[in-house]
């Protein structure tokens, strides 16, 4: 999926919002450490951003990762945004009618470097339907700066609001070489990531 980055951590995203086919835009107006200032999650109908539809606002020190997936079944995409605000990592999915607003705190650390805050991120890694209950579950690294830790790999089971499992992990995962598979004919899944 290609992705327009605009001034100040902007983000354009193509996405079919109704699950027609019609392509529209979602735009991120990403707020970048301002702690008096939102984040705004915009869903436009078309892809000239004449008609928006939809308006978020997220309190947001600056989202990290996004993804648009039909995540409910309904044919239409959602959007869900990664972003952390103080000590905390927050992951929540929206979309452009309403009848889909989760939210969940992914993991929380502390200030080693005195910074200020906790400099951590939330990045997706791909989705998988591990338990088979019908609906994809997402693997999340959850990576630190100066603050170190800590560093793990999620697995969101968002329609059962748990996480349903999590890996500790010393180094920086490379999320976009991230794959989920099924070796040696085994209907058991392996999930394969290169490390530093």
């Amino acid at each position: 999926m290609k992705t327009s980055k605009m001034n100040n951590h902007d983000y354009w995203l193509p996405i079919d919002s109704r699950g027609t086919g019609q392509m529209g835009l979602c735009l991120i107006g990403n707020n970048w450490l301002p702690s008096d200032s939102l984040t705004s999650v915009i869903f436009y109908d078309d892809l000239f951003i004449s008609q928006a539809i939809r308006h978020y606002n997220l309190k947001t020190l600056e989202v990290d990762g996004f993804m648009p997936f039909n995540f409910n079944n309904s044919g239409a995409e959602e959007i869900t945004v990664s972003y952390y605000w103080d000590d905390s990592v927050w992951l929540e999915m929206l979309s452009i009618d309403e009848n889909m607003h989760y939210k969940k705190m992914l993991g929380t650390g502390i200030d080693l470097n005195g910074n200020g805050y906790w400099d951590g991120h939330a990045f997706f890694c791909n989705v998988y339907d591990f338990n088979d209950d019908g609906y994809i579950e997402l693997l999340l690294s959850i990576d630190t700066g100066y603050d170190l830790y800590p560093r793990k790999l999620i697995c969101l089971d968002w329609k059962n609001d748990k996480i349903l499992w999590e890996y500790n992990l010393a180094g920086i995962m490379n999320n976009t070489n991230f794959f989920v598979t099924e070796l040696g004919g085994s209907d058991r899944p392996y999930c394969m990531w290169f490390c530093r």
